[in-house]
């Protein structure tokens, strides 16, 4: 009976390897064990201390050689990157290091208020179902726009910017970025696909820009410091201003029109003024 125990023993712990090595998932139906991609158990919890022990150590060395390595082998490939940039540019290696870690910062806090946002529509949705005012997310992600074709209909200009949407079915709150600066558009649903041809005919109602800051990145709305507590507020009035707009829309829709998101705009203009 200790031998049997011992094989079933053996079995898992180098299921537990490969699950580990192959970064792959390993599932065992009867027990509802499960693996997920960085090794870490989700299931029901070892009651053996042996095999407890055993994944225990072999987690922490493969972790550990694997983040140094992993480490090591990404900064050298980022930064040859980077000097063939800086090179097909003709600048200096360090502006374009700037620039990502603007690039950087514009997609963090732009991941952070749609998170929050969404936080928001889940719960929102949660009570409203499945009606016109139910709310749809396009999570973040870098978006580039065909400006100009040459002759051969072969893309000769582009813009790109870091973009998020959520959205009913008359309205769309838009979050973009590019080159220091961050703008919120509130615009009817059918022109958002157009994206800046579009939304170059409305104003965004806020803004944030960013300056480099003892080696930080810096923001700012409305030439006032942003800070972490910020963004709930803010996102707050965002999601507030979406909703009232959509739900004037859905009650009149002749005369909705976005001048009426106008007092939440001012409160998002008050709320850096704040102390």
């Amino acid at each position: 009976m200790m031998a049997k125990d011992n094989s079933k023993q053996t079995i898992r712990a180098n299921q537990t390897v490969n699950a580990i090595f192959h970064d792959s998932k390993w599932r065992d139906d009867k027990r509802s064990e499960v693996y997920d991609r960085d090794g870490l158990y989700r299931g029901i919890p070892y009651t053996h201390d042996y095999r407890s022990a055993l994944r225990e150590e072999i987690l922490a060395k493969h972790t550990s050689n694997q983040e140094l390595a992993c480490s090591d082998w990404m900064r050298s490939l980022a930064q040859t990157s980077m000097s063939v940039l800086a090179a097909s540019k003709g600048t200096r290696l360090r502006t374009v290091e700037q620039q990502a870690k603007f690039d950087n910062s514009t997609a963090d806090l732009i991941g952070k208020m749609f998170s929050i946002l969404r936080t928001y529509s889940y719960e929102y949705n949660h009570s409203i179902g499945w009606t016109e005012l139910h709310i749809t997310s396009s999570i973040p992600g870098f978006v580039t726009e065909v400006l100009r074709y040459n002759l051969l209909r072969e893309a000769s200009e582009t813009l790109t910017y870091f973009r998020a949407r959520l959205s009913t079915s008359s309205f769309s709150l838009v979050l973009r970025g590019r080159n220091h600066k961050i703008e919120v558009f509130l615009i009817p649903v059918g022109k958002s696909i157009g994206l800046t041809q579009s939304e170059k005919d409305f104003k965004p109602v806020l803004s944030f820009s960013s300056r480099a800051e003892d080696s930080a990145i810096q923001w700012s709305m409305d030439g006032q410091p942003l800070v972490e507590g910020h963004l709930e507020l803010i996102a707050m009035e965002l999601f507030t201003m979406l909703v009232s707009t959509s739900n004037e829309k859905l009650q009149n829709t002749e005369t909705t029109t976005v001048k009426s998101i106008s007092p939440e705009a001012q409160r998002l203009s008050d709320i850096t003024k704040v102390s």
